[in-house]
């Protein structure tokens, strides 16, 4: 436990507020809600028209870690893939070594992938993974 006596809550998914994908609104509403009983820290990815958005920002009591992932247009199969493989790389790594240690992970599945890295977070942590899928 922190400072709060609440429980951290670390959430790994490429989306986020501000994008518009439906995993960033659910994810965004769903966050804003449980920071009534936890410290939420978010690792999302740069987003496309969004590039130059803070690397951190709080909103609605949320942490937002945005990490150096590309943001190319996502129509392109390829252009995606670069996305996701950059996102998932550097979320890994801001998850294994830079962030504090949280007492339960949580992610969805955007990118597909995303729960591997989860695992080996929560592993890292030996706390428990919730996927929502």
């Amino acid at each position: 436990m922190n400072a709060t006596n609440r429980p951290r809550l670390l959430v790994l998914n490429q989306y986020y507020w501000p994008g518009v994908e439906a995993t960033a609104h659910l994810l965004t509403e769903l966050c804003e809600t449980l920071v009534d009983d936890y410290d939420v820290t978010v690792i999302t990815g740069r987003l496309y028209g969004h590039e130059h958005d803070a690397d951190y920002e709080s909103r609605g009591g949320v942490e937002i870690v945005r990490v150096h992932s590309t943001a190319f247009d996502r129509a392109p199969l390829h252009r995606r893939a670069i996305n996701y493989f950059t996102y998932l790389a550097r979320a890994l790594r801001r998850g294994l070594f830079e962030v504090e240690r949280p007492d339960l992970v949580l992610c969805m599945t955007d990118p597909p992938m995303v729960g591997d890295v989860a695992l080996a977070v929560a592993r890292r942590y030996r706390v428990p993974l919730v996927v929502v899928s």
